[in-house]
């Protein structure tokens, strides 16, 4: 009976290989709940800003980091979470990432009302470039020639759907340039912060937090401009005329609850895994996100040139996402 059952495994090696499966499952579930996050908050966006041409990309900010500093707010209240106060060691580099993190939700919002979702989905692939870069600069990664290759996929299909591009926004393309930029630099920031020793939640309420007193301090700032004050004017009569619709009310809802959302899953990503993961599970969830903007997107124009470089970028995406994968079991 005994030659039946095999060797005995050591309990320190059972431990280790469940401890590693473990690992393994919550960087997935952490990855799938980003990939999930992001494509349901661009569609809501979209939905809500080009669709119901809700007027005011800021108002829009302003909601969705009110909501999340309520949010917080109640469940450190209820001792569900613990916010930690900061402190004279971590206060300039929360207030860093929350002033990239501003520019990176203002940028994200903007490219998204004048853009189309493949062509966004196409061109947001840039900040997976724009993240190897930065950590190949600052000595945290040295990517391989296989990555560099996929890389260059990546970016070349962009520009061949950008440039067969037919209703190119040159706002809409500046904006979504500066979101990649924004976007890779936060994600390194974030990791570092982290590792510092600042909890996830901390980090949430302080970024939403210093959000909203900036979008409250541009919008009074800019009731003093006529163009500016017709903005938020707008944005009140439209909320008010459409209280009464309850389909913009829910995208409404949703867009301003997802940015929470997405928020709390990049944390989750960035800690388990790595800032390039987390650009490199933003490529892949693009995919899905790009096929949605094409069936259901009213403002994407089909165009052969088009169609071919924005699978070109998924193409590369996907070699990205392989290689990765096979450089990190292999290590």
């Amino acid at each position: 009976m005994a030659l039946l059952q095999g060797p005995a495994i050591p309990d320190s090696a059972a431990s280790d290989a469940g401890a590693a499966k473990h690992a393994v499952q919550r960087q997935c579930g952490t990855a799938m709940f980003f990939a999930f996050s992001s494509v349901t908050l661009v569609c809501v966006n979209k939905e809500v800003l080009s669709t119901y041409e809700f007027p005011s990309v800021r108002t829009l900010a302003f909601c969705q980091f009110a909501a999340t500093v309520a949010v917080t707010a109640c469940l450190h209240t209820s001792r569900v979470i613990q916010v930690q106060r900061l402190s004279a060691d971590n206060i300039w580099p929360v207030l860093a990432l929350a002033s990239v993190f501003v520019v990176n939700v203002i940028s994200g919002l903007g490219s998204t009302q004048h853009i189309s979702i493949p062509m966004y989905t196409a061109l947001r692939q840039l900040a997976t470039i724009a993240t190897m870069v930065l950590e190949q600069c600052l000595g945290m990664s040295a990517p391989s020639c296989a990555v560099h290759l996929c890389v260059g996929m990546m970016l070349g299909g962009a520009l061949v759907a950008a440039l067969s591009d037919l209703s190119m926004d040159g706002v809409g393309y500046t904006l979504i340039m500066v979101n990649n930029i924004c976007s890779a630099l936060y994600g390194v920031l974030v990791k570092r912060v982290l590792n510092s020793g600042m909890s996830k939640a901390s980090l949430l309420f302080y970024n939403a937090a210093f959000g909203g007193v900036s979008m409250v301090s541009q919008l009074l700032q800019g009731m003093m401009l006529a163009n500016e004050r017709q903005e938020v004017e707008d944005a009140v009569a439209f909320i008010r005329m459409a209280s009464s619709g309850l389909d913009f009310m829910i995208f409404f809802a949703m867009a301003t609850c997802m940015g929470m959302v997405l928020n709390y899953s990049v944390y989750l990503c960035t800690a388990t895994n790595s800032a390039l993961t987390t650009a490199m599970v933003g490529s892949v969830k693009n995919m899905l996100a790009a096929y949605v903007g094409m069936a259901f997107s009213d403002d994407y124009v089909f165009r052969l040139h088009n169609i071919i470089g924005i699978h070109i970028t998924i193409l590369g995406a996907s070699c990205y996402t392989y290689v990765k994968y096979r450089e990190t079991t292999a290590a």
